[in-house]
């Protein structure tokens, strides 16, 4: 009798059961020998579908003994995904009852001369349920060999309904190919020990795998022993990371299995198999080498036993239940765990030889031992040369080990980096810097890019202790720090290295500083009511401390001619000091006591207090001792602007500019975020306003909008007491109760100059000319404008002509011909040099003209309408070129942008109805199928070498294509939301600009797909487009709001060189150890 004759004699239920039969069937049936698999393999091959309807639809005593035998150990079920399913399947049905219906179905779809498709969808469905198979949207659909060509299609219909289900569709085709009774040509197999909980108990399986070269890649279940196999969505999720880490270079199927001594093992709960399951994938790769090359010579030893959850890096990741895991093991074993878990392994397995590793790549390394036998039964070249390839492998195998170690390490670090871009900028470029020289990874120049992209220009540590104060001289070449222990630090501001350092051996606190006009002395203030004069910058005290009183003074301040020093301290006095004499000049002038925040005005003519416990500010003349109107309302802190004329008065409700002689507001209440202000500081033209938040954040505004200017600088870990601009603009300093002063570059992503604003509506477009000396802007005024953008002023009068609004504007590629389109349906062609027409208007649409442009070559004009056409013109006379491109359909067919390629050879229309069309530029057909989008697409581009394709989408996601394949490159770029109607690649690639409807402005690096910095925002709300200048440095925005602003992006070409720039220093020894553990130590900055 063969194993699998009392499954058919419970199938057809004519068997007589004894208590004693029953025990034993049981154990066949999940046993070594696996009968129902080959039962059913067996019915296909007879042909006998009376047998499979009744293993398929009925409930036969052979259902009813899985029911009994297999509810606990297959736990595993959706019951509304059963409901869906329908008959055969019902929820009160086994898992087990289950796989053996979706078997006996695909059995079905074999036989019978008009199968139902549903057989197949079904086991597709159940397969999926069962967790068994990878997350994976790759799928090709296999060769036909066993005439499955009907079922195969019918699979491949519906993964393009669905990409989730690729991995399980292999999965089926697998089974199919099964119970036809092919017998591939097989591969290398490998198998290693696995551990893992099941409930309360420890088990010990064998994890095998085969590989089959012929078949498409992926990772499948054997269906000879896994019939009955089922897992949860955690299982699955470690089957799909192993794949994504170990799978990318494998040739062919993997068929696994896991046996335990009793037959193959029923279910599996969590992700502790995602190491072993990379390891083994691992090990079939190196194995599957041509005949002429060398095998491998060091090769998995299967006693080991590895355990362990993998993240998406590859990094192992920890497990519980060691002590069950390891009591299954047994004593001797040899069992790799993840380096963090190898403490608590150890404690649990005393027996146990426990050896950890931090990534499954490291621990597939470390389950393999030397075996030169296949070495030995390949050679048969004299021994020498057996030796010299020998060697030449392990060599090889070495590089390659440590080059695979060294990328890993490289995205780790990355990672590190990232978790640190915000809270320290500096510290996460240098992190990033240090992964760049492990391996020059898309992720490490990312971590660059995005900590020079934060403004943080360089940090100057240099005391433990609070910083208290900050301030530039007059010139701007020196900037001093003073902080507690009367600590003071004076910097060279162009090179950020010390040129002066003082530090006394007292417990008291500096708390005030002000450079003299000429910049030749500084004061110093202190909490004991101590005056000093210093030397700049030597830092040499100049006589005795002067004695303003005994409580903290934190205000010192220079009148404008030097001659007078000016102080205030919290005991309410205020004190005149002659310099040269260095005595006091003229009687003390008494302010309400514990004022808790004194300004001066820069001519020291007027003084700012905070008065009672309302904190309102009092303005005082200085010269009279008289106050100057009533309070203002309250704040906390006050700063005068260069000028005297303003005052920023910062509250618990915001910060409010004032004008000092009409004491009125100036614009609106300024307000951070999410965190109240605590400082602000004045730019010295006055323009500009700086104010810190109490999360360490620092927002700069523009007084006269009242708007935020760029995106928050981030970087303090701690609040900042004290702001200061360069009296050049470029850079502001803060200091911080982190134990830091900061340098922060202005110029990168802030806008360079003043907005170009002399359009009376929106600006529809905006481009430079090929020199960039020329901006050309394009508005729903009707006219166009071109501007000089070295003067930022307007190159002649406005462009008129059109009826109505201009909806695009482009420059021909030698930069002496402007067009322009609107609403008029008219294409207009302009001199630039003389700015007059060129010729008569084009009538190139039923309707608007959205969209025009050049050919690469200046010989062809594309324009795109929303009559849903585009059509080709000859730039030089205006004549139609052949007849439109239709291919857009829908309600609403417009299109809304077009683009050639680099080439010229094919030109992209992009529409409302969600799709980009490619086309020969040539003879006007299409080439290939369209691409299709999630949203309408209100905007497309070609990367400057054609191989990337973007298309702007109304959800405010870009979604990149390659164009030689019409593959999708990544998932798409951007933030769900606002729409996106600007788009822009930069002139080298690197970077791409998008524009939104909410006014704002973004960078992302194209490589990462992530953003490079945050929002640009200038618009206030609306459409917003965006072009960059010829050399990447400048991008221009145009908005809702009628302006064109010009934003910096200059990014470093060197991005190494910048990080260890603004750093100006190295990691340290503590910061590699604690960011970098494991590795020895190296020096991340020349």
């Amino acid at each position: 009798m063969s194993t699998d004759d009392p499954a058919r004699g419970l199938l057809y239920g004519d068997v007589p059961v004894t208590p004693g039969q029953i025990e034993r069937i049981c154990a066949d049936l999940v046993g070594p020998a696996q009968p129902l698999a080959g039962l059913i393999r067996e019915l296909v091959a007879a042909g006998d579908v009376h047998a499979l309807r009744l293993l398929h639809q009925e409930n036969t005593p052979l259902h009813v003994l899985l029911d009994e035998l297999l509810p606990a150990d297959y736990p595993i079920s959706d019951e509304n995904l059963i409901r869906r399913l329908g008959p055969p399947f019902t929820d009160g049905s086994s898992s087990a009852v289950h796989a053996v219906r979706s078997a006996a179905g695909l059995a079905r779809s074999l036989l019978e001369e008009n199968p139902d498709d549903g057989y197949l969808r079904a086991s597709l469905q159940w397969c999926m349920a069962a967790h068994t198979s990878p997350l994976t949207l790759d799928w090709a659909e296999p060769e036909d060999h066993q005439g499955l060509s009907r079922q195969l299609a019918t699979l491949s219909a519906f993964v393009n309904d669905d990409r989730r289900c690729a991995g399980t569709a292999l999965t089926v085709a697998v089974t199919l190919r099964f119970l036809t009774g092919f017998s591939p040509r097989k591969g290398p197999s490998a198998s290693l020990n696995v551990l893992f909980n099941l409930g309360s108990r420890g088990l010990k399986a064998r994890l095998t795998g085969t590989l089959i070269p012929s078949w498409p890649p992926g990772l499948v279940p054997d269906p000879r022993r896994m019939t009955l196999f089922t897992a949860d969505q955690d299982f699955q999720l470690a089957l799909t990371r192993a794949w994504a880490q170990a799978g990318k270079a494998v040739t062919g199927t993997v068929i696994w299995s896991i046996e335990a001594e009793d037959g193959p093992i029923g279910t599996v709960v969590g992700e502790s198999l995602g190491a072993a399951f990379a390891v083994m994938i691992d090990e079939l790769r190196r194995r599957h080498r041509p005949f002429y090359r060398n095998p491998a010579v060091f090769r998995l030893v299967g006693t080991n036993a590895v355990v362990g959850r993998i993240d998406d890096w590859g990094n192992l990741q920890s497990v519980e239940g060691y002590a069950q895991k390891l009591e299954a093991v047994g004593g001797n074993a040899r069992v790799i765990v993840p380096t963090v878990d190898e403490q608590k392994a150890n404690e649990a397995g005393r027996d146990v030889l426990i050896v950890p590793a931090p990534n499954w790549a490291i621990a597939a390394n470390k389950a393999r031992r030397p075996d030169f036998r296949p070495i030995a039964q390949w050679a048969v070249a004299p021994l020498v040369v057996v030796l010299i390839i020998a060697g030449l492998a392990v060599l090889n195998r070495q590089q390659a080990v440590g080059a695979h170690q060294q990328e890993v390490m490289s995205r780790q670090t990355s990672q590190r980096s990232d978790e640190l871009l915000e809270r320290d900028p500096v510290l996460s470029g240098l992190l990033s810097a240090a992964a760049w020289r492990f391996a020059p990874t898309d992720e490490a120049r990312y971590g660059m890019l995005a900590a020079t992209a934060t403004a943080a220009e360089t940090v100057l540590q240099w005391h433990p202790l609070i910083v208290h104060g900050v301030a530039y001289s007059p010139d701007g070449s020196t900037l001093a720090s003073i902080g507690g222990g009367s600590a003071i630090q004076l910097w060279d501001a162009a090179t950020r290295r010390v040129i002066g350092s003082r530090s006394d051996t007292d417990r008291f606190s500096a708390y005030g500083l002000a450079f003299s006009p000429r910049g030749d002395l500084l004061a110093t203030s202190d909490d004991r009511g101590s005056i000093r004069l210093w030397t700049v910058p030597g830092l040499t005290a100049i006589g005795g401390p002067l004695n303003h009183g005994s409580s903290t003074v934190p205000l010192v301040a220079f009148d404008r001619g030097g001659a007078t020093l000016v102080t205030a301290g919290r005991d309410g006095a205020v004190r005149t000091w002659d310099v040269a004499a260095r005595r006091p000049s003229g009687k003390p002038f008494t302010i309400p006591r514990g004022s808790s925040a004194v300004a001066l005005s820069r001519d020291g003519r007027t003084l700012a207090t905070t008065v009672g416990e309302s904190a309102s500010v009092q303005l005082w003349d200085l010269s009279t001792r008289r106050r100057l109107g009533a309070p203002l309302s309250g704040g906390r802190t006050v700063e005068f602007s260069g000028d005297g004329k303003r005052l920023a008065v910062v509250g618990d409700d915001g910060m409010r500019v004032w004008g000092v002689r009409t004491r009125r507001p100036i614009g609106k209440v300024l307000k951070g975020p999410a965190t109240a202000f605590t400082q602000a500081a004045f730019s010295s033209d006055g323009a500009t306003l700086a104010a810190a938040g109490s999360d360490g954040s620092i927002q700069l505004w523009d007084i006269a909008t009242g708007e935020p200017v760029g995106n928050p600088l981030r970087g303090h870990t701690a609040i900042v007491i004290a702001l200061a601009f360069d009296p050049h603009g470029g850079s502001l300093a803060s200091a911080g109760a982190d134990g830091t002063s900061r340098l922060w570059d202005l110029s990168l992503f802030r806008p360079a100059g003043k907005p170009l604003s002399r359009h009376a509506g929106l600006v529809a477009e905006v481009v430079f000319s090929p020199d960039g000396a020329i901006l050309a802007s394009g508005s729903w005024d009707g006219t166009a404008r071109l501007w000089d953008t070295a003067t930022r002023l307007p190159v002649g009068d406005p462009l008129n002509g059109h009826d109505g609004q201009i909806n695009t504007v482009a420059f021909s590629p030698d930069g002496r011909t402007l067009v322009t389109a609107g609403n008029d349906r008219t294409i207009r062609r302009w001199d630039v040099a003389t700015q007059r027409p060129i010729g008569p208007p084009i009538m190139a649409h039923l309707g608007a003209v959205l969209d025009v442009t050049f050919s690469p070559d200046g010989h062809l004009l594309a324009s795109s309408g929303d009559d849903g056409a585009t059509r080709l013109w000859d730039a030089a006379t205006g004549r139609a070129i052949r007849s439109p491109l239709l291919g857009h359909w829908g309600p609403v067919n417009y299109v809304n942008a077009v683009a050639f390629s680099p080439d010229g050879r094919t030109l992209a229309t992009a529409g409302v109805d969600i799709t980009v069309r490619l086309w020969d530029a040539a003879t006007g057909q299409p080439v290939g199928d369209p691409l299709e989008g999630g949203y309408a697409i209100n905007n497309v581009d070609f990367s400057p070498e054609g191989e990337v394709l973007a298309a702007a989408q109304d959800d405010g996601t870009v979604q990149l294509w390659d164009p030689a394949t019409h593959e999708t490159v990544g998932d798409p770029i951007g933030v769900p939301g606002s729409s996106l109607w600007g788009l822009a690649f930069s002139p080298d690639g690197t970077i791409l600009a998008t524009g939104a409807g909410d006014g704002s402005a973004r960078l992302w690096d194209v490589a990462t797909r992530r953003p490079l910095g945050g929002p640009l925002r200038g618009h206030g709300k609306g459409f917003t487009d965006v072009t960059f200048s010829p050399d990447g440095t400048i991008l221009a925005s145009a908005g809702e709001d009628g302006r064109v602003l010009l934003w910096n992006v200059a990014m470093p070409k060197d991005p190494f060189r910048a990080v260890c720039a603004i750093a100006g220093r190295s990691l340290t020894r503590e910061e590699w150890r604690r960011y970098v553990p494991g590795e020895p130590f190296g020096e991340v900055c020349p």
